[in-house]
């Protein structure tokens, strides 16, 4: 990803990931969203580890931005900004699957 665009990612209600682009808000969207994307995205919002989570978006999310889709994070990068992602990023309208990415962030890794 080009370095100088600024994107942030930070968890809204129900842990909804939110993309901030040129200072406006929206979401992410869940086309090909991966555990590697959700752990890079926790990672950044100070969390260890993530996994993905497909969240059917309310009514009141029908005319909300959605700025990405498919980040192809590696899972290694320390924020959403760090990832390949393969498009710029850009208003991409509204979906169809009514599906944003969400995520569950953990402290922990693996399991005991």
């Amino acid at each position: 990803m080009n370095r100088s665009i600024a994107v942030r990612a930070t968890l809204g209600q129900s842990n909804i990931v939110q993309i901030t682009y040129v200072y406006q808000q929206g979401l992410l969207s869940a086309s090909d969203f991966t555990d590697k994307d959700a752990t890079v995205i926790c990672r950044e919002n100070a969390f260890q580890s993530g996994l993905a989570i497909r969240h059917v978006r309310p009514q009141f999310y029908s005319h909300t931005i959605y700025w990405l889709r498919n980040a192809s994070c590696a899972g290694t990068e320390q924020a959403l900004s760090g990832c390949p992602i393969a498009e710029k990023p850009g208003r991409l309208g509204h979906f169809d699957d009514k599906v944003t990415a969400a995520v569950a962030c953990f402290n922990t890794k693996g399991t005991n």
